[in-house]
């Protein structure tokens, strides 16, 4: 399987978002880009993005990419108000 641009852009994503996350002290470890858990994250919001009809090879950049997630983000959110 090639990794496409947009899925390359998700997977740094996905990586540094990990490693804000870990607020642990001492020696930091650097998850792989091969994890297992790195790897559905990237497949789970690549989903997300193909359902929402963004083509996935066009995403240009980081700030794209959060346009489009905090997008979906408002409408879960606005759905779960109107029920």
């Amino acid at each position: 399987m090639t990794i496409t641009k947009g899925i390359g852009l998700i997977r740094q994503f996905v990586l540094k978002h990990i490693m804000k996350g870990s607020k642990k002290e001492g020696i930091m470890t650097i998850p792989k880009a091969s994890n297992e858990s790195v790897d559905l994250s990237v497949e789970q919001i690549g989903r997300t993005l193909r359902a929402m009809g963004v083509d996935v090879n066009k995403l240009a950049s980081e700030k794209e990419l959060m346009k489009h997630l905090n997008y979906h983000q408002s409408l879960m959110k606005q759905r779960t108000r109107g029920k």
